[in-house]
């Protein structure tokens, strides 16, 4: 059997798309403000940044000292990327090509070896089972899995980024000891997920591991 690929999985697609002039959505000062106050961010922390797109949010990360890995499907993208981060301090951000869908992941991200996995609106367009196993093979005991996505009944898309349905984000919870989410607006439309050590065992219910902000 064939299985047709959606077009926002594919190298074609979002090479286009950042040739024209497209982007992610800005950061924000609350989104760092945020994100650093619900990850305890500590210099030299080895991170990885899955779909960096133009690598506004990898730059923010490399100028706290993070050490960082960071992967896009697209040329063009990683380009823009490791142009905006030319002027960093070392050790400056490593950048990858790779369709994280098909394509082997870069040799540096072993076992154990991550604190910290970025998915900024990013996570809707990855085969999201396979590659939270490699999320939480990648990360250290007490490692984090942040994510920034659309809220999938509240968003009105103007783009390829339609967001996460609630059934879907509730279930990013298994495999990690603890799971919590908070928006980054008044009406929840854009949001985070923060899912911390993995592990191997599932919890009971998830009601008793989530918490809202």
């Amino acid at each position: 059997m064939i299985h047709a690929v959606e077009e926002t999985r594919t190298p074609e697609f979002w090479e286009r798309w950042y040739k024209n002039g497209q982007h992610p959505p800005p950061v924000t000062g609350y989104e760092t403000q945020a994100f650093r106050a619900h990850v305890d961010v500590r210099m030299g922390m080895r991170a990885a940044d899955i779909g960096c797109g133009n690598g506004r949010f990898t730059a923010h990360m490399a100028g706290w000292g993070l050490d960082i890995d960071a992967v896009d499907i697209s040329p063009a993208a990683i380009d823009t990327a490791r142009a905006r981060c030319a002027d960093l301090p070392i050790p400056q951000p490593r950048f990858h090509v790779r369709d994280v869908n098909s394509h082997t992941m870069p040799s540096v991200l072993q076992q154990g070896c991550l604190d910290l996995v970025v998915c900024r609106y990013s996570l809707e367009f990855l085969t999201i089972e396979r590659f939270l196993v490699d999320v939480r093979r990648w990360l250290k005991p007490e490692g984090v899995l942040h994510i920034t996505t659309y809220a999938a009944e509240k968003n009105v898309p103007v783009g390829p980024h339609r967001g996460l349905s609630d059934v879907v984000v509730q279930s990013l919870g298994w495999g990690f000891r603890d799971a919590a989410r908070y928006s980054l607006d008044l009406h929840g439309v854009s949001h985070c997920i923060v899912l911390k050590a993995p592990s191997d065992t599932e919890p009971t219910a998830m009601g008793s591991l989530w918490s809202d902000e």
